[in-house]
C-alpha cells in the first residue's frame, strides 16, 4: 500500500512538472519593436523560465554561461530555475539560483513556486526573455495582479483559450 502511495505522489509531480515545462510552449514570443532590440528564442524563452542541465557538474558552466551571454546583452541576472537530469522522469535535482547562491529543493513546482516569490519578496524582475511565461503563472496560478505588469496580445490570448478572460486587464 505504500509503495503504490509512493507511485502515485511521483505521478503527480512528475505530471506538474511537465506542466511546469510546458507552458513556455503555449505562449508566442512577443515580436519585438524597437529596433536593435534582442528577440530572444523559443530556447531562451525556455530558459528564462526553467533551465536543464543534463548532469548536477554542468549546472555551473551552464549558469557562466547565462551570465555572460545576458551580461554582454546588457540584461541583470535574475533568480532562475535549473533541474538536473536527461527527462522529465528522471530529475535528479531541482535548484533555485539566486545571488550566486543554489538553494536545493525537493521538486521542480516547488523550486517554481520559491523563485516565483523571490521575485516579489526582493523586487526583482522577471527574466526579460520568459516575462510572459512568470506573468501568465503569477496571473493564472496565483491570482496576483501589480500595477506594473504589462499583458502582451500572445498573454491575453492564451489567458483567453485557458478560461481566464475575467483575469485580463
Amino acid at each position: 500500500m505504500a509503495t503504490s502511495g509512493k507511485v502515485l505522489e511521483q505521478n503527480k509531480n512528475i505530471e506538474e512538472d511537465i506542466s511546469l515545462l510546458l507552458l513556455p510552449y503555449i505562449i508566442n514570443i512577443p515580436p519585438v519593436r524597437r529596433k536593435g532590440a534582442w528577440k530572444p528564442s523559443r530556447a531562451e524563452f525556455r530558459d528564462g523560465f526553467v533551465m536543464n542541465a543534463p548532469t548536477d557538474a554542468e549546472v555551473q558552466p551552464i549558469l557562466a554561461e547565462r551570465r555572460n551571454k545576458l551580461l554582454n546583452l546588457g540584461v541583470t541576472f535574475q533568480p532562475v530555475v535549473i533541474y538536473c537530469g536527461d527527462a522529465v522522469g528522471t530529475i535528479t535535482k531541482t535548484y533555485v539560483v539566486y545571488e550566486d547562491v543554489l538553494y536545493e529543493f525537493r521538486s521542480l513546482t516547488k523550486a517554481a513556486d520559491v523563485a516565483f516569490k523571490l521575485f516579489h519578496a526582493t523586487g526583482a524582475q522577471y527574466p526579460q526573455e520568459s516575462y510572459d511565461v512568470w506573468l501568465l503563472v503569477q496571473i493564472a496560478l496565483y491570482d496576483l495582479h501589480t500595477q506594473f505588469d504589462h499583458q502582451s496580445a500572445s498573454l491575453k490570448q492564451i489567458l483567453v483559450d485557458l478560461d481566464f478572460k475575467n483575469k485580463i486587464k
